[in-house]
């Protein structure tokens, strides 16, 4: 929206508030404070100029009140917790009374409970899904998937649940195919890094009640786990740098650099570390 019709808006707001302003009822020590004055001889006017000063003092009020909304929504046009220009959000949503219908593995799932033997280090690896006005949870356990394609639009909301089998320092990225790069887990400052987590706690991703959307698409996207039994330092670090870019293309670079240290822990064999992928809207 432009600056333009954005006042426009404002203003409009403003004069339909003060048209409908409440009769605002002087205090008994206000009315005290007249009499006094008058006594006094300096009358402040008659009634009907005392009600144009209270709704001006109500206008002025309003006003106030509509810069404050405007600063607040100039502060809040990038997604809390996914700077840089990300196209990843995340947004507040609770099941309805009613409940949901769960289709697939849910957390805690009897199915595939506990690592195989030199597989993942993770008992709960699972992406769950709900599709914008249905009442249907989907789930995927991104462990053991299927050839199933899973597709998100911008009213679907999603989340990752998380549960080591071992202490493990975790990070999770979303890049998408047009570039993009977003950090779910762990969240930005001032949120506490809470790695590392522990063996067998579950850990919902981002913490309920809110969950991922998109804000557009993007091609294809891919959820990018990174767990460690030793810290992720050298990737925590480049994602600070890029986050605290400024220069778009500073960020591209960094952006790269990211995925690079990712590629090298997937190829190292000395670390422990292990990379999961799993694409969304594949073409």
């Amino acid at each position: 929206m432009d600056d333009e019709r954005y006042e426009e808006v404002m203003d409009a707001w403003t004069a339909r508030e003060c048209r409908t302003a409440p009769d605002l009822r002087p205090t008994e020590e206000m009315r005290r404070m007249v009499e006094a004055r008058r006594r006094r001889g300096r009358i402040l006017g008659p009634p009907g100029i005392q009600r144009w000063l209270r709704l001006g003092a109500a206008a002025a009020c309003l006003m106030a009140c509509a810069w404050i909304l405007r600063l607040a929504m100039d502060a809040g046009t990038e997604p809390t917790g996914l700077p840089g220009g990300s196209h990843v959000a995340s947004r507040t949503w609770r099941p309805p009374k009613g409940g949901l219908r769960v289709e697939g593995p849910a957390p805690g799932s009897p199915a595939g409970r506990g690592p195989k033997k030199g597989g993942l280090p993770f008992t709960d690896l699972l992406l769950q899904v709900h599709r914008g006005g249905s009442a249907i949870l989907s789930g995927v356990d991104l462990r053991f998937p299927s050839d199933e394609e899973v597709s998100i639009e911008p009213a679907d909301d999603y989340r990752l649940f998380l549960r080591p089998s071992r202490e493990l320092h975790v990070h999770v990225y979303q890049v998408s195919g047009d570039g993009g790069l977003a950090r779910l887990f762990p969240g930005e400052p001032p949120a506490i890094d809470p790695n590392p987590l522990p063996a067998g706690a579950l850990r919902a991703v981002p913490a309920e009640p809110e969950w991922f959307h998109l804000e557009r698409r993007a091609g294809e996207e891919r959820l990018v786990v990174v767990a460690s039994p030793r810290p992720l330092g050298e990737l925590g670090a480049r994602w600070e740098e890029r986050r605290l870019a400024q220069d778009p293309r500073r960020r591209e670079e960094l952006a790269g650099r990211v995925l690079e240290r990712i590629e090298s822990l997937r190829e190292a064999t000395d670390a422990g570390a292990v990379v999961v992928e799993f694409a969304l809207n594949r073409r």
